[in-house]
């Protein structure tokens, strides 16, 4: 009989979810779809779920000042355009506006320098500007002294989570050069540093492996790292496979933005079977899998 009730009970919710789900019932209503070439839909909504009536009709200058840098020329909103119509702005952040049907470019574009990075997510709290348009980031706790802000830009944005219009800044920041240099001399000399500031490129190469915790004094040869959730390894400190400078830590740490960081680098496999095998050896190779190939083919149609 329990058996019975709870196919029951389990038939009944199905139904009335099913139902719930019909574009009649609002309790459970369907996002309408959005053309990803539209910035909002027939019923005004962006693909992110915010609607155009409730766009804020406080301005960014309003907000911030009249000498706050904005990211738009006028009263708009930043988001990346997934258009193809729209090449030369595809995947790029763009402003949108309430009373206009496509996107144009940012006021500026600035370009942050590759050792600094313009992708950490700023929103309204987080941040202060002052009356002369400076922008001062309160997010970082005590690491705001070691860090600098190149260029920023404010805005409004959707936030896809909540489907509601937040304040937001974009801003290019980097550490101070003075910190990088402090922290470059904690490391010990008889460990390798990284000889410039390419470990903060997100595009650093030949990279295996980095080891955001190590330890100098493991013994007098050799030096330990580990990453938490890894097995730690053990290197030679004059081996030319690593070496040691800052990075950006991922995710993001707000409270320590850059920390140093051990980086082990890949190592040339085909160098080292070039050297293992002489060439005379690798010709004798490919000509034996020519010759089995070719006797194979022949068996075959001789079997014919």
């Amino acid at each position: 009989m329990r058996s019975h009730c709870l196919i029951l009970v389990v038939w009944v919710y199905w139904i009335g979810l099913v139902y719930s789900q019909d574009n009649q019932h609002p309790e459970f209503p369907v996002d309408p779809e959005t053309n990803v070439c539209d910035i909002f839909n027939e019923d005004g909504q962006t693909r992110n779920m915010c609607l155009k009536s409730e766009f804020p009709e406080e301005t960014i200058d309003d907000k911030y000042g009249s000498k706050v840098s904005q990211c738009c020329n006028g009263h708009g909103f930043v988001f990346t355009d997934e258009c193809n119509d729209r090449p030369e702005l595809r995947k790029k952040e763009v402003c949108g506006f309430p009373s206009e049907e496509k996107p144009k470019p940012f006021k500026e574009d600035n370009v942050c320098p590759k050792e600094c990075r313009d992708n950490i997510l700023l929103l309204d709290g987080d941040f202060d500007v002052d009356a002369n348009g400076n922008l001062q980031i309160t997010k970082f706790g005590d690491f705001q002294q070691k860090i600098e802000v190149k260029h920023y830009c404010a805005s409004y944005k959707c936030d896809d989570f909540d489907q509601i219009w937040v304040a937001t800044v974009k801003a290019c920041v980097c550490v101070k050069d003075d910190v990088l240099k402090q922290m470059s001399a904690t490391v010990d000399h008889s460990l390798r540093n990284c000889s410039n500031l390419d470990t903060l490129h997100e595009d650093f190469r030949n990279v295996e492996n980095t080891y955001s915790v190590f330890n100098q004094s493991f013994n007098q040869t050799h030096v330990q790292a580990n990453e938490p959730f890894t097995d730690p390894i053990v290197m030679k400190k004059n081996d030319e496979s690593y070496c040691i400078g800052p990075k950006w830590q991922t995710p993001t740490n707000y409270k320590e933005l850059v920390k140093m960081n051990l980086f082990v680098f890949k190592q040339d496999t085909t160098e080292g079977m070039s050297e293992q095998l002489p060439v005379w050896a690798i010709l004798l190779i490919v000509l034996a899998v020519v010759t089995g190939a070719l006797l194979i083919g022949f068996i075959a149609w001789k079997k014919k």
